[in-house]
């Protein structure tokens, strides 16, 4: 991470203290940001063992928080309530970073992209992995054509849900809950969103899975899908809650060579005729939170310097609408799609 620029006269409001919300509010801090606020949307669930509320405003209400002036809102409550407190704080003249997924439907977008683009505000998406030097590795390679036109792809992330918040049950949680936007195509919009960030557009042709019966829970929790791109190389996309170890990994192939991605080490590598030609690894210190803290600085110096943010709102947007035709194919149980 680069040297942060001072933000310190940003006031800025965060939506939601689970485990993102408290990550949100100590990278603020580490930013320069000091004049913060909490909006704990379900004050009845356990903080995060490391949430830090020293100095912080505590509101109950959005239109209470809003009276107060911030000029940055973090909106990291439960997915099916993101655009119920991002249009508000739109039309509050506040700038937007907003967790992924944008929505868990597109009702609502058209009209948070309108206030925003009227208001002339910021929005970034919370999609951190386009941070990644690895991954970044591989959007420069294939702007140099290093592999020439990508023929296929294979996009892969598998993390088991019971680890992801030890302190609390699960099974509560909103990734869990299918009334609440959860399950895996949603929650891990990730790799929809970089996928689409490092190939283009993606269609969906073809979305099999569903609910295993292993973790108690209503939401799909594991699910493979056949995407094609504009060009016509194929995708194959599998996310699950299932994985233990955690995997995370990304190959495209083309005619002249093989490109790889693992988050777990953080290499990327480029193999060329069978020979590894190119690899690149995470500089030594490099921490996860290091993603966050860039997507965030990056944030708010569009803020400060009225830029544009690297994820602006019509990518979560696409990256919801590709998400949302899995699982309606997902739900019909439709095999193909042409």
């Amino acid at each position: 991470m680069s040297q942060p620029q001072s933000f310190t006269e940003l006031r800025a409001l965060v939506v939601g203290l689970g485990s993102i919300g408290g990550r949100h509010l100590a990278n603020l801090r580490r930013l320069g940001c000091q004049r913060l606020g909490v909006l704990r949307v379900h004050r009845q669930l356990p903080l995060p063992p490391t949430a830090n509320l020293e100095g912080v405003t505590l509101h109950v209400e959005i239109e209470e928080a809003l009276a107060q002036g911030y000029d940055v809102v973090f909106i990291a409550n439960p997915t099916h309530l993101h655009l119920d407190f991002a249009l508000p704080a739109a039309r509050a003249g506040c700038h937007i970073f907003m967790e992924k997924p944008l929505s868990n439907s597109m009702e609502g977008v058209e009209t948070l992209a309108h206030e925003v683009a009227n208001r002339r505000l910021k929005l970034q998406m919370g999609c951190q992995l386009r941070f990644h030097p690895g991954l970044r590795a591989i959007k420069t390679w294939l702007a140099e054509d290093r592999i020439g036109d990508p023929v296929r792809a294979l996009v892969e992330v598998g993390q088991y849900l019971p680890d992801w918040q030890p302190w609390r049950d699960y099974r509560t949680s909103y990734a869990a809950r299918r009334e609440m936007g959860g399950g895996v195509v949603l929650t891990l919009i990730h790799e929809i969103d970089y996928a689409q960030w490092l190939l283009g557009p993606l269609k969906a042709l073809a979305t099999l899975g569903g609910v295993s019966g292993e973790l108690e829970v209503c939401a799909e929790d594991h699910v493979t899908s056949l995407l094609s791109t504009t060009y016509g190389a194929g995708v194959v996309l599998s996310l699950d809650y299932l994985q233990r170890p955690p995997c995370r990994r990304l190959k495209i192939l083309g005619g002249k060579g093989l490109m790889e991605w693992d988050y777990s080490s953080g290499l990327a590598s480029l193999t060329q005729e069978g020979r590894l030609v190119a690899r690149f690894e995470p500089p030594a210190g490099w921490l996860a939170n290091d993603l966050y803290l860039d997507l965030t600085q990056d944030f708010l110096r569009a803020v400060v310097e009225d830029v544009s943010p690297a994820i602006p709102l019509e990518d979560g947007a696409a990256a919801l609408e590709l998400a949302l035709a899995m699982k309606a194919q997902l739900q019909k149980g439709q095999k193909l799609l042409v």
